[in-house]
């Protein structure tokens, strides 16, 4: 994921559902882990609006 980061990418999302883990990739920001997978991750300001609620398309 770094290097998409690197190469201009602006927000990444890894979702890692074996382990319940979000691991959130902002450019000019440290990795951000979320442990637990009932999350709703917005996309905002990259997606204006947009909202990825996790624990509705992972059970």
């Amino acid at each position: 994921m770094a290097e998409y980061i690197e190469n201009g990418t602006q927000l990444a999302w890894l979702i890692d559902r074996f382990d319940d883990k979000v691991y959130l990739y902002k450019a000019d920001e440290p990795v951000q882990t979320l442990h637990s997978l009932k999350v709703k991750l917005s996309g905002d300001p990259i997606l204006p609006g947009f909202l990825l609620d996790l624990e509705s398309i992972i059970n």
